[in-house]
């Protein structure tokens, strides 16, 4: 389920408890609150659809790729994830972030003197990578950009093996 989201481009905002009972309400046929195993087959469109509405309910899109911005836009980004700004002599500015695990990045770009000259998507990139502000981990597009709710961590990091499990069933289990 989770790699035929991510293959359409979305993503589950559940966490994990939340996905893990979601899972288990499945399998034991309690979506609809009834528990009644025996009616199963009969409620079996009546599940379909609440397991639709609860991806809808749980889950967003997911584009990529960077775009162009103002400086100031990219400034209002970054300070979403604590980074700060220190101008340097020389046009250039250094953006600094202390991860969770007390880690410290820096990452240095030109700047120009004006909040509204335009970052070019590459700069974007190198900045969002050199801060670990990105889809490896867990801050994809829409977070960065629009300050969306967290993808579920896990998820992001089990993309690669996501897809893989995906296209082993696609291939009826011949590859791997």
């Amino acid at each position: 389920m989770v790699a035929l989201l991510d293959r359409h481009n979305l993503g589950l905002e559940a966490s994990n408890k939340a996905a893990f009972e979601f899972m288990l309400r499945i399998t034991r046929h309690e979506l609809d609150g009834s528990g009644d195993r025996s009616g199963a087959r009969a409620n079996a469109d009546r599940e379909v659809t609440l397991m639709a509405d609860w991806l809808q309910g749980n889950s967003r899109k997911t584009p990529s790729g960077e775009r162009q911005v103002t400086y100031r836009e990219l400034l209002q980004a970054l300070a979403t994830f604590g980074v700060e700004e220190h101008l340097q002599s020389g046009n250039r500015v250094d953006f600094t972030r202390t991860t969770a695990d007390g880690r410290h990045l820096r990452v240095q770009i030109e700047y120009v003197g004006r909040r509204s000259m335009t970052v070019e998507p590459g700069t974007v990139r190198h900045v969002r990578t050199g801060l670990e502000l990105d889809e490896e981990h867990g801050v994809d597009y829409l977070r960065f950009y629009e300050a969306a709710p967290p993808l579920n961590r896990f998820l992001v990091q089990f993309r690669g093996a996501l897809d893989a499990l995906a296209e082993y069933d696609r291939s009826g289990g011949s590859t791997l």
